[in-house]
């Protein structure tokens, strides 16, 4: 891995039929090991549609990724059945606010308090808050101001080839 010691994280988005495989947590620690990753650098998205089948499942297997230091985030937060129970069970170290959440936020003032006070929430339980499908100042700005940890948008980058990204500050090489 010869960039690996300029990449500060691999994110990878895990579907339900990967979570359910029944050597995902083999398989996982295998492609660690033989690419020499530290497990902390490694972000596991999932969505809370995951959880519709088999909850308990898939709760084992995140927890037992967690335990070899692998990092959980929670994909789209907002568009989909969410269980606080559940999300409270689970690992996540991140929850991502999908972009439909910011945008109930530009609407009004009581959206706004509103996801402010679940951002507030999550954040007493230790957790960080990325709001996703920022594209302009002004929405920037709002997700400044409402504690969130983190954001992505087009108003940063527009999605990239790997080629691209690894050569970000490198000049025109």
């Amino acid at each position: 891995s010869e960039n690996s010691g300029s990449i500060d994280a691999l994110t990878i988005n895990f579907s339900v039929s990967q979570m359910k495989k029944p050597t995902i947590v083999d398989d996982v620690l295998a492609m660690i090991k033989k690419y020499s990753l530290p497990p902390s650098r490694i972000i596991i998205e999932i969505t809370e549609s995951i959880f519709i089948d088999d909850f308990a499942l898939i709760r084992e297997r995140m927890i037992e990724l967690a335990k070899n230091g692998i990092t959980f985030y929670l994909d789209d937060f907002g568009t989909g059945f969410s269980n606080f129970a559940n999300i409270v069970e689970l690992p996540f170290s991140v929850i991502k606010f999908d972009r439909q959440m910011l945008l109930a936020m530009e609407k009004s003032t009581e959206g706004s308090r509103l996801l402010i006070s679940l951002i507030d929430a999550f954040k007493d339980n230790k957790l960080k808050i990325l709001i996703e499908g920022v594209e302009s100042p002004a929405q920037n700005e709002l997700v400044k101001k409402s504690g969130a940890d983190y954001v992505q948008g087009f108003l940063f980058s527009q999605p990239m080839y790997k080629k691209d990204f690894l050569n970000l500050g490198k000049g025109n090489k």
